[in-house]
């Protein structure tokens, strides 16, 4: 009877522990997850690779043509659509009204990774808030937003390029990383605006069309130290 409880026990554990230690659904899904962000990463590399290399020897004058662009003739190019103003009521229909827009953008680098950053000002007038039925918030809350949204300030950008579309257009995915405001330049104001920007403005690509007769060409997208640069013809294997 001893030796029959005590298999019975040893099963029972080693029950227990298989069922611990063995991979649950939830971790099944979570590591086909990570492996199929990791594939990606991976042909994302491999593509900015072959992209680099037809450029080099573009550069070498074997094959192919491209077409660079420099970090200030791209603020030169962004500048062109400045001030871009929008509408309170576009960031927050219930909270917000008044005017808004941004200017001057500066300070564009260009990144690894087909990416850039830039800074842009802001600026506002004649805004109107509304906390009405918010936890905590009254006229003073009101008073301070608008203060500080009227003050201006500036916003960090991060900007991913990549090709869209067959090719057609070049898709731009902006992050807010971080906001400073002239006054009133709380975590709790920072974080309105940045929320309200990311949800409202940069949550979504920004899409540029590519002339049909480059778009033809295999185009191919690869940021340097200065140059945004579009490489077109066969990649090199």
């Amino acid at each position: 009877m001893r030796s029959l409880h005590k298999y019975l026990v040893t099963a029972h554990l080693a029950t227990l522990m298989s069922v611990g230690c063995g991979p649950t659904q939830h971790n099944l899904k979570t590591q086909k997850t990570k492996v199929k962000t990791l594939e990606k990463a991976v042909r994302k590399a491999k593509a900015m690779n072959r992209a680099m290399k037809l450029y080099g020897s573009n550069l070498k004058g074997e094959r192919g043509r491209w077409v660079a662009f420099s970090a200030r003739e791209l603020e030169r190019s962004m500048t062109a659509y400045m001030p871009y103003k929008f509408r309170g009521q576009d960031m927050s229909k219930k909270r917000l009204k008044g005017q808004i827009w941004f200017e001057k953008p500066k300070r564009l680098t260009l990144l690894p990774g087909n990416r850039l950053s830039y800074r842009m000002a802001f600026k506002a007038r004649n805004i109107k808030v509304n906390l009405k039925g918010v936890f905590g918030a009254g006229r003073r809350d009101e008073t301070k937003i608008k203060t500080a949204l009227e003050g201006g300030g500036t916003i960090d950008l991060d900007v991913h390029l990549r090709l869209g579309n067959r090719n057609t257009e070049v898709w731009m995915t902006t992050t807010v990383k971080a906001v400073q405001l002239n006054k009133h330049n709380t975590s709790r104001h920072r974080k309105f605006l940045k929320d309200a920007l990311s949800g409202k403005f940069f949550g979504y690509p920004l899409r540029l069309k590519i002339p049909a007769g480059l778009a033809t060409q295999q185009p191919r997208l690869v940021t340097t130290k200065n140059h945004l640069v579009v490489v077109l013809g066969r990649s090199l294997e």
